[in-house]
C-alpha cells in the first residue's frame, strides 16, 4: 500500500510546462506522515530549491485523499531533481483534486 503523502520533482518539458509524461522521469518519494513530509521539505528541500519559475524541476507536496491528489504549499524549483527516490514509470497519471 503506498503512502499518502509524497514530494514529486516534475522534469519541464520541451514546452516549458511541467507535466507527467512527457517522456523524462517523475521522482516521488513518498512519507506515512505529514509532519515527516513537512520536515523533509524544510530541512533538505527548501535549502536546495527556490522559487524561481523556469528551472529544470518543479517540486511539490501532495496529500492523497481518496485517490485524489490535494497540493499542500507551494511549489518550489531546481536544476536537478534533489530526491533520492523511486522512478515514475512514463505514462502515469493522475487525479488532481481542485478546492
Amino acid at each position: 500500500m503506498s503512502k499518502p503523502f509524497r514530494i514529486y520533482a516534475v522534469p519541464r518539458g520541451a514546452d516549458n510546462r511541467y507535466l507527467f509524461g512527457n517522456g523524462q522521469p517523475v521522482y516521488v518519494r513518498e512519507f506515512a506522515r505529514r509532519e515527516s513530509m513537512f520536515r523533509h521539505w524544510q530541512e533538505r528541500l527548501l535549502p536546495a530549491t527556490c522559487s524561481t519559475f523556469g528551472l529544470k524541476y518543479k517540486l511539490s507536496m501532495v496529500e492523497i485523499i481518496d485517490g485524489k491528489w490535494e497540493f499542500v504549499g507551494d511549489p518550489r524549483y531546481a536544476d536537478s531533481a534533489v530526491l533520492r527516490p523511486r522512478k515514475i514509470a512514463d505514462g502515469f497519471t493522475m487525479n488532481v483534486r481542485v478546492s
